[in-house]
């Protein structure tokens, strides 16, 4: 300890502009937002991809590929591998990109 001289500091929190844990994400326009509901059935997280991606499938069979940020593949898959979930997703670019994901209600 260099010397005798405490100070008093206080702390103070400052309101979010956006929730927690969704800096990351654009804001999207309402016209460009995909809900899917389906299950997720396939991921691919190979460095030839510029994005790692999953795949839900609806219940007519039809796959639809949403891109995630690197890094969060895995936090996705785990929890929901094979489980029926309700995505909400950006179309930019050609692609979709995740928004949110949660576990489908069990009445869709």
């Amino acid at each position: 300890m260099r010397g005798l001289l405490s100070q008093l500091v206080t702390l103070q929190t400052t309101r979010l502009s956006h929730p927690a844990g969704t800096a990351w994400r654009a804001r999207a326009d309402q016209a460009r937002t995909v809900r899917l509901v389906g299950r997720l059935r396939s991921a691919d997280e190979t460095t030839g991809r510029k994005y790692p991606v999953f795949a839900v499938e609806d219940d007519n069979g039809k796959k639809q590929n949403v891109t995630v940020p690197p890094g969060y593949l895995q936090d996705i898959v785990k929890p929901y591998w094979g489980e029926r979930v309700e995505v909400v997703a950006h179309r930019t670019q050609g692609r979709l990109e995740l928004l949110d994901i949660n576990p489908a209600e069990a009445s869709e």
